[in-house]
């Protein structure tokens, strides 16, 4: 009877703390944030009942309302922009992964290098109404910016697509059992339909609506993480990068200049800035949910290979003569434009949209 009354004061107790620290929390975040008392903006699994798989790109902005036509383009910030382009507008969009989106800028500092780059050209040209979308976002490849670019951008009317992208597609080429369309990286359970199974597991669904439960689950990981795997001397990676890997996002930057090129939209490539520092590097991939999935090569042949996919873009620039913004030349002896390996401090923010204002005013590409 003892025990029995001891298991009920300390399911009690523990019941009691973890009401005061659900109270607390909601507090903080009411008094903090803002928000209502009574939401749970973190429970997964509200967000996976509203959550729309877009058509092939599986993941991403949906840039539309739910209106019968569209009228409006939202960009990855929901800035809206007619979908019907107004006269004397130069409309840019700005095509890429998380380099693109600076989703951690815009949390922080409500920046990103479109909007940015918007308001420097619009002060340069005050005659002429200037957009500059962003539709970029994180994980995304070439592969995802052919579908967005034919689906979507080409009847937007935009006058010019700025199109950088790297480390999405060349890391492709480090998870096991390659493909060219991809399917080895995004097929898989990081990137692919999310599992309903795990997500509705039965302390999900009890604890859905608790802050705190939430707060623990991304705080406390069930399991340790492993090492990042990078490749030893004796595991077979060479100077260049896997060759059908090459020959993969060659092509679809190819692709990329004949569906903007038919479509009268101007092209600007631009090479991917990097971090030199190695210790960035592990960091930043051991915080990936899959970095014990793949095997990375060190990293001085990491930054070779890196290198590599930048001359590409440079190479597929000059063959089709479209223009080509070499970012990672100006970016280098810059740590301070980095936040980790290839994203950006706010001044790293700025630095990029300058570049690409000067670029394109010296280039004359706005008439």
């Amino acid at each position: 009877m003892v025990k029995k009354s001891n298991l009920l004061l300390c399911f009690f107790c523990c019941l009691l703390l973890f009401l005061s620290a659900e109270l607390a929390l909601r507090t903080y975040y009411t008094l903090t944030l803002k928000e209502n008392f009574f939401s749970t903006p973190e429970n997964q699994l509200d967000k996976l009942r509203t959550k729309k798989i877009l058509p092939f790109r599986i993941f991403g902005t949906n840039h539309y309302d739910d209106a019968p036509f569209p009228t409006v383009i939202k960009d990855r910030y929901h800035r809206s922009f007619l979908y019907n382009k107004p006269t004397n507008t130069f409309r840019i969009v700005c095509l890429g992964g998380s380099t693109t989106e600076n989703k951690n800028n815009y949390e922080q500092s409500s920046i990103h290098y479109p909007l940015i780059l918007e308001h420097l050209l619009q002060a340069k040209y005050p005659n002429k109404n200037i957009e500059v979308i962003n539709a970029g976002f994180a994980a995304y490849s070439s592969a995802h910016l052919l579908t967005l670019l034919a689906f979507d951008v080409v009847y937007w009317q935009a006058d010019m697509a700025i199109i950088s992208e790297n480390i999405n597609d060349l890391t492709t080429a480090y998870w096991p059992n390659y493909r060219t369309d991809y399917s080895n990286k995004y097929g898989s359970k990081f990137y692919a339909a999310p599992d309903y199974q795990e997500l509705f597991s039965p302390l999900n669904v009890l604890f859905q609506y608790s802050r705190f439960y939430w707060f623990l689950k991304k705080r406390l990981p069930l399991s340790m993480p492993e090492k990042l795997s990078i490749a030893s001397s004796s595991q077979t990676y060479s100077e260049a990068p896997l060759a059908i890997g090459q020959r993969t996002f060659t092509n679809n930057l190819q692709t990329l200049v004949h569906i903007s090129q038919d479509a009268g939209i101007k092209v600007l490539f631009a090479s991917q800035p990097i971090s030199s520092q190695e210790d960035r590097f592990y960091v930043a991939q051991n915080a990936k949910p899959y970095h014990d999935t793949i095997l990375y090569p060190p990293y001085p042949m990491f930054l070779k290979h890196h290198e590599f996919y930048n001359h590409i873009l440079e190479q597929v620039a000059a063959k089709n003569k479209t223009y080509y913004l070499d970012q990672a030349l100006l970016f280098s002896n810059h740590e301070n434009y980095f936040a980790d390996v290839v994203h950006y401090t706010d001044e790293g923010v700025h630095a990029l949209a300058n570049n690409y204002a000067n670029y394109i005013i010296a280039s004359k590409i706005i008439e």
